[in-house]
């Protein structure tokens, strides 16, 4: 969803294979999770920081190791929604800064497993 890259991808280094186990590190910081957003992604104006940032939040908790803790389905895409009303142009960039700056200290608060 993020870096553009397959689940599982042979041509990648040993260590890069696994997606998952890859990119888990990155999903908890948000310098690091800058760092495997796809470069396409980058290129254009959308979508903001702030959906990268709602994005990575919300693969980190899909992708915990203990299923009872994921989000239910239901939450999974009004999440999804939220991200994409984000990037609508009506959305205020005053409010975007707010928004920014509660997810960047919800990001940096999140505990690696």
């Amino acid at each position: 969803m993020l870096t553009g890259l397959r689940a599982n991808d042979r041509n990648r280094p040993s260590d890069e294979r696994n997606l998952v186990k890859w990119a888990s590190p990155f999903l908890c910081n948000l310098r690091k999770v800058k760092k495997i957003v796809d470069p396409r992604l980058k290129r254009n104006k959308y979508p903001s920081q702030i959906a990268i940032i709602q994005a990575a939040k919300l693969i980190h908790n899909c992708l915990n190791h203990q299923p009872r803790m994921h989000p239910p389905m239901e939450q999974v895409l009004q999440t999804l929604q939220q991200i994409k009303a984000l990037d609508s142009s009506t959305v205020s960039s005053r409010f975007q800064i707010r928004v920014f700056y509660y997810l960047h200290r919800e990001i940096n608060n999140i505990s690696v497993y």
